[in-house]
């Protein structure tokens, strides 16, 4: 449940339990909030039951209340700029991306006219690019081909924009190379990329450097090369958790890539590296 930027997680397998604690939480804290002259706004607060469809559709909807006025129970939440689904498949943000990005697209295209190439480039980067950055590595791995795709369109039609293409142009990697773009799957690598890398040198958030263990390989032990360790996964859905999909990306990067100087020096590198594998 949400007040503000306030969250109550509560873990279980039946929505009556879970129900409960979310209500004897609640009530706590607005019993903390009045001592110290806040005030919780109930009718912002909501409260959304997370799982698998199939577990979903096993469980009773929350019933959650505080001092006897119900919480609203949705199917979607807006949480630090992200939408959050039910499932946690992130349709619902990527649509949000779509919309918005479409929506900014459309406007820019009033003026392109009287705009050359690289103005056209500086607002797609400021205005469009940070839609699909934004936690991209948590949500981008869990949506579908279909919502894949749909990002990928947009990112065509940024690019056609830019250069000044006919809305029919077929968009290939000698595009993206034109422009210094990386095309969306190799642009979550690279921002995957580069929450390893400082990670790596101790600049990231506790929880996320206790996610990640870095090792030196023993082929070279002139010039070890630091690794980062692959926990084993035997699923595909944990093939696809940061602590798995991060070291992956880190150690297929060459060392010129990883030993650079700094994360500005870091970025250019590695987008450089998956430039050239467009080739």
């Amino acid at each position: 449940m949400f007040a503000d930027d306030i969250s109550h997680l509560v873990p279980g397998s039946d929505s009556r339990t879970i129900s409960e604690s979310l209500t004897r939480n609640l009530e706590c804290t607005q019993a903390w909030l009045i001592d110290n002259r806040l005030t919780l706004h109930l009718g912002k607060t909501e409260s959304i039951l997370f799982g698998t469809a199939q577990r979903l559709a096993i469980n009773e909807p929350l019933n959650v209340t505080c001092n006897g006025k119900a919480i609203a129970n949705r199917d979607s939440v807006n949480y630090l700029g992200c939408k959050l689904d039910k499932t946690l498949n992130s349709e619902s943000m990527v649509a949000t991306i779509i919309k918005k990005g479409n929506s900014r697209l459309k406007f820019l295209w009033r003026f392109a006219g009287v705009l050359d190439y690289n103005t056209r480039r500086l607002l797609c980067n400021a205005l469009i690019q940070p839609l699909m950055d934004y936690a991209s590595p948590v949500w981008f791995q869990s949506i579908s081909i279909l919502w894949r795709n749909k990002l990928e369109a947009l990112q065509r039609k940024c690019i056609r924009y830019c250069l000044g293409l006919d809305n029919r142009t077929h968009i290939d990697n000698s595009h993206f190379r034109e422009i210094n773009w990386l095309p969306i799957k190799l642009r979550i690598k690279q921002n995957l990329a580069t929450i390893m890398y400082k990670t790596h040198h101790n600049v990231t958030p506790s929880y996320i450097q206790e996610m990640v263990d870095f090792s030196s390989s023993t082929r070279d032990t002139r010039a070890p090369q630091t690794k980062a360790v692959i926990p084993q996964k035997n699923t595909a859905f944990g093939q696809l958790s940061f602590d798995y999909k991060g070291p992956a990306i880190w150690n297929s990067l060459p060392r010129h890539v990883t030993e650079s100087v700094s994360v500005e020096a870091f970025k250019h590198a590695v987008k450089s590296h998956y430039l050239r594998s467009l080739d």
